[in-house]
């Protein structure tokens, strides 16, 4: 289920191209596929924090990709603590599965952390058996360390073997671009 939202928006984008579209977005609940025949750029608005929903930065962005976030105050659940995670890849099926992946590896042993049995959370999960976080108090700053460390660490794994191009990490107002991304850091535009 991890990719739903991304791959309807790739699906879309797909579609409207074969009829002749020369350039699309769609953004699907933030779960964006970006299609360009001519490599156009699109500044693509981020949240760091989704429990907000405020868009805090725009990143630039070229050709076919597609660009997905996951997090805490997300429409999913989460085992992590990260605010939110955007990822860049080739596609937002990709990326959509990549950022719930990385916000489930920015965990923290916390008692700060209250965690949950999901199927109480919400019955009908399709995680059952499986504790996510539920809410996340006043992390300590070795605490919001550790948690980037473990999600940098596998995101550079996935960039380093060409799965996605670039993720941002955002857990309690750090912000930590990664890959193609942590260049373009000073082309983030605070809103």
């Amino acid at each position: 289920m991890a990719a739903v939202a991304g791959t309807i928006s790739d699906l879309i984008a797909d579609s409207v191209v074969d009829a002749g579209a020369t350039r699309i977005t769609v953004n699907n609940g933030g779960d964006i596929s970006i299609r360009s025949r001519e490599e156009a750029e699109v500044e693509v608005g981020l949240c760091s924090d989704l429990a907000r929903r405020q868009v805090d930065y725009v990143v630039p962005v070229k050709g076919n990709c597609g660009v997905c976030t996951s997090g805490m105050g997300g429409r999913s659940f989460t085992l992590g603590v990260a605010n939110s995670v955007t990822v860049l890849a080739s596609r937002a099926s990709v990326a959509d599965v990549f950022a719930t992946y990385l916000g489930n590896e920015t965990v923290v042993d916390s008692p700060k952390v209250q965690k949950d049995w999901a199927e109480r959370v919400y019955p009908d999960t399709d995680i059952p058996g499986r504790q996510i976080t539920v809410s996340v108090g006043n992390l300590s700053d070795s605490e919001v360390r550790q948690a980037l460390i473990n999600g940098q660490t596998r995101a550079q794994w996935l960039i380093d073997r060409g799965l996605i191009y670039g993720a941002i990490l955002s857990v309690k107002g750090h912000v930590l671009p990664l890959g193609v991304l942590e260049h373009r850091i000073k082309e983030l535009k605070q809103r």
